[in-house]
């Protein structure tokens, strides 16, 4: 038999392969973001916080309504998306340096930012985030 994807699987099959076109801009003062396409950005002006404005921008509900009876294979999914998302990354942009969060509460949810100088990581790891688990991989 025959499995047929439903419409929601389709549509976070879609959001996924959306995370793969990255584009970068920059600001005034040169600084260069990579941020996900999909996030409609394309000039900025100064930026404060730097890490901020790419973790927000870098922001992806992967998939929605988690039931809590899953979340083991939902772990397994999210540790290789984060190895492999890493890995794109390093790849597509081998002088820039990364994290790459996955957040698994109701949903899951994918982030991203550069390791800039002088500025905190989004997440303090190992710390609770209410109560969802926050993964990480450094690139």
């Amino acid at each position: 038999m025959c499995n047929v994807m439903r419409k929601n699987d389709l549509q976070s099959l879609i959001t996924l392969l959306d995370v793969f076109e990255v584009i970068t801009i920059t600001d005034d003062d040169e600084n260069e973001y990579v941020v996900l396409k999909s996030c409609g950005v394309i000039s900025i002006d100064n930026v404060d916080d730097k890490t901020a404005f790419e973790a927000v921008m870098n922001h992806t509900h992967i998939i929605d309504d988690v039931k809590k009876s899953n979340i083991n294979d939902i772990e397994e999914f999210s540790n290789k998306l984060l190895n492999t998302y890493g890995n794109f990354l390093h790849y597509k942009y081998p002088s820039k340096h990364f994290v790459v969060y996955v957040t698994i509460d109701d949903s899951v949810t994918l982030r991203f930012h550069q390791k800039w100088s002088n500025e905190p990581w989004y997440y303090i790891v190992n710390e609770p985030v209410y109560d969802s688990t926050v993964l990480y991989f450094e690139c």
